[in-house]
């Protein structure tokens, strides 16, 4: 071997712990600029009373003194900030563990004094809605004679002459509202009325002689190729179906407890039929949602619901743009609410528009004249913002969630539908949200607190995937932020029951569905949830269950990435877990070559134009680490390359105040071996000019070669 070889091999082991020991992992309490150094007490963890939406009273307490926080950095679940540069960061992707050991633990930081949250008052019961009973069987209707023609009579299209030659002459007329309103005496009906507008038909009000089930006033109704959707008031009574296609509205009649029949209005399609139905679907028929949604606004176009139904459903696809201009069109549109507002800064959030975000969920949250359950959202959205975006204020945060957990525990059994599902939603959300904060701080017993906060929320989603009717792809998104709220500090978690869960529910939820929209986002939800359980496993140094998880998430995303439009935390999510998975092949076998497999994929991301931005010294880093496997597996090329732009993002990193200078010695001594072996002097010798005025690291009195 050669000397310039033999010190390159040298150079190499310096160059990946260079690159890695300023990735301090989630657990590691390194404090930021802004956290206090001084050591003293730090606070007991609180502990939560165990909650249920029966007892809304017993909530969890707040800290009864101050706690001292640190700002974690956490790429995966981090709003990017592409207004200014990030700082150095791994986010939950570190690999420091598994190269350098246990590294030192940081001196312990003082509790800073902190206002004790309001303590949650019980909210008083509410008697629920009456469950409707089960239909009873009945003896068959008298069917609707075809005489009747009402099979031919359609809304916007049928004229009067086509009426009146059906039914014949009405038996009396009106004006109302400027329009006709004729009265026929025809077979089948105890009252036929039709409203026309210029002797075009508008509408049709029918009261059927005798209540008859559904299905047979929708065959005499020729209505077979309109799926029908149930209408429920705001108790969840039903009231009958919807066939938005034909526009007929059947209504039930009212104490039958057969569910039938009793009038028909037929009236020219309307944006909230479609609206109904699309809500109505299972979450599983995303394109047929889609479909009812754009229905619904071809025919209102400033339909605030629906595009707010469309802004949803586009953030599940991640399609962050297309889901930013229809939540822009539903928070201005008919009939805005302050949800949709909501709706709107969290995804500007997610593309790093921080400030506005921040300031329209802070702004809602404080204003008291809005219901609860939309303030609690407001705080639970609140304290994400503070926690994960740039400011990282973990313990502004844990207040902002405690709050909303207060105000949405007194709506947990409002007998509004729409009312007490979004307040117990907001109790799951507040709960892991609570988790992650206490995770991310230095609190006393947080391995012990850290669980009882996760685990309280099993009972909530029970309920509503058991009680409410949402889908089972909750426990997916639950068992995501458990995870990663262990992902922030060392544990005794086991990650083998919850893999386990997480692929039996998502394969369950994939095997049930033929919506090719929806299976895209239950396995991308799958692989964010294995991701966290690769993190800690890698940390751990559990390199086999770590490659058995990886290899189930690679599968996954190799789908799940084929439509979605990555954002920048996408990016920065996917770049770190491909970019940790091909290290750890480096670090347990020395597999340069395996190692490469996965460093391409996170190549891909890291270099991407969305990142041109965003975390350049944490992607300078892993590309200059990257750059050795290259280059020990015989791509010299490639290597040289891939360091020279590490070194290039690495420099733009320390300019920024992102790293330090001494960051820049690996990828510089890399730089000098290789054009060395190359023969290059020209550049050995810039390079080593450049390398002679860095520091030395703390490690290295004198940097190898």
């Amino acid at each position: 071997m050669s000397m310039a070889k033999t010190s390159f091999v040298i150079l190499v082991c310096f160059a990946i712990v260079g690159t890695f020991s300023a990735l301090p992992l989630r657990g590691e309490e390194t404090p930021s600029a802004a956290a206090p150094t001084d050591s003293g007490q730090n606070d007991v963890a609180p502990t939560p009373t165990p909650s249920t939406f029966s007892s809304p009273n017993r909530l969890p307490q707040a800290p009864e003194s101050g706690e001292s926080v640190l700002r974690i950095k956490t790429p995966l679940n981090k709003y990017p900030d592409t207004k200014k540069s990030s700082t150095s960061s791994d986010g939950p992707l570190k690999i420091s563990r598994v190269i350098d050991g246990d590294a030192a633990k940081p001196k312990p930081t003082p509790p800073e004094p902190v206002a004790t949250p309001v303590e949650p008052q019980p909210a008083p019961p509410v008697k629920p809605a009456p469950a409707m009973p089960k239909p009873e069987p009945v003896a068959p209707a008298p069917a609707l004679t075809t005489a009747g023609g009402l099979s031919k009579l359609v809304a916007g299209e049928s004229q009067l002459g086509q009426v009146i030659e059906l039914w014949g002459a009405p038996v009396s007329q009106s004006i109302v509202d400027g329009r006709k309103l004729l009265v026929f005496n025809t077979t089948g009906f105890e009252r036929a009325e039709a409203t026309f507008q210029s002797d075009t038909l508008e509408s049709l009000f029918l009261v059927l002689k005798a209540p008859a089930p559904a299905d047979q006033v929708r065959q005499q109704m020729s209505i077979v190729e309109s799926e029908g959707a149930k209408v429920h008031d705001e108790f969840g009574v039903l009231l009958g179906l919807v066939f938005p296609e034909r526009g007929a509205l059947f209504s039930f009649a009212p104490q039958e407890r057969q569910f039938l029949v009793e009038s028909v209005v037929v009236q020219r399609p309307t944006a909230e039929a479609y609206l109904i139905r699309a809500k109505g679907y299972p979450a599983d028929r995303i394109e047929a949602k889609l479909a009812d949604l754009n229905a619904a606004i071809k025919l209102e176009s400033f339909n605030a619901s629906a595009w707010h139904e469309i802004a949803l459903l586009k953030r599940r696809l991640g399609q962050l743009p297309d889901a930013l201009s229809a939540a822009q069109t539903a928070a201005s549109g008919a009939g805005a609410k302050p949800e949709y507002r909501l709706t709107r800064a969290l995804i500007q959030a997610e593309l790093g528009q921080y400030d506005d975000a921040l300031n329209v969920s802070k702004s809602i949250a404080e204003n008291v004249a809005l219901p609860k359950e939309v303030r609690a959202r407001a705080f639970c959205q609140w304290g994400d913002l503070v926690a994960r975006g740039p400011s990282e204020d973990v313990r502004s945060a844990l207040s902002h969630h405690q709050t909303a957990i207060k105000l949405a525990a007194e709506e947990i059994r409002n007998p509004l539908d729409d009312v007490r599902r979004a307040a117990k939603l907001v109790l799951v959300d507040a709960h892991l949200a609570v988790a992650s904060d206490l995770a991310a701080g230095q609190w006393q017993n947080r391995e012990l607190t850290v669980p009882k906060w996760v685990d309280s929320t099993d009972a909530f989603v029970t309920n509503l995937v058991e009680k409410e009717g949402f889908s089972r792809e909750l426990e997916l998104a639950r068992l995501q932020k458990a995870i990663a709220a262990y992902n922030y500090f060392e544990s005794t978690y086991d990650t083998s029951d919850s893999v386990d869960a997480i692929l039996s529910v998502g394969r369950e939820l994939l095997s049930q569905t033929k919506d090719p929209s929806y299976q895209v986002v239950v396995e991308w939800e799958m692989s964010q949830a294995l991701i966290q359980a690769a993190t800690i496993e890698q940390n751990r140094g559990e390199f086999d269950d770590a490659m058995r998880i990886a290899r189930e998430t690679a599968a996954l995303l190799e789908h799940a990435t084929q439509t979605r439009q990555l954002s920048i935390g996408d990016r920065m999510t996917l770049g770190n877990f491909y970019f940790r998975v091909g290290a750890a092949q480096v670090v347990s076998k020395g597999d340069h070559e395996e190692a490469i497999q996965w460093y391409a994929d996170a190549e891909k991301q890291f270099k991407h134009p969305d990142l041109a931005n965003v975390a350049l010294g944490q992607r300078g880093e892993a590309l200059a680490s990257m750059a050795v496997s290259y280059w020990e597996s015989g791509r010299q090329e490639q290597g040289l390359a891939l360091t020279e732009q590490g070194a290039n993002l690495l420099k733009q990193g320390v300019d920024a105040g992102e790293n330090q200078l001494d960051s820049l010695v690996a990828p510089y001594a890399n730089l000098v071996t290789m054009y060395e072996s190359q023969g290059n002097a020209t550049k050995q010798a810039e390079y080593s000019g450049k390398l002679a005025k860095l520091p030395k690291p703390a490690e290295e009195q004198t940097p190898r070669r």
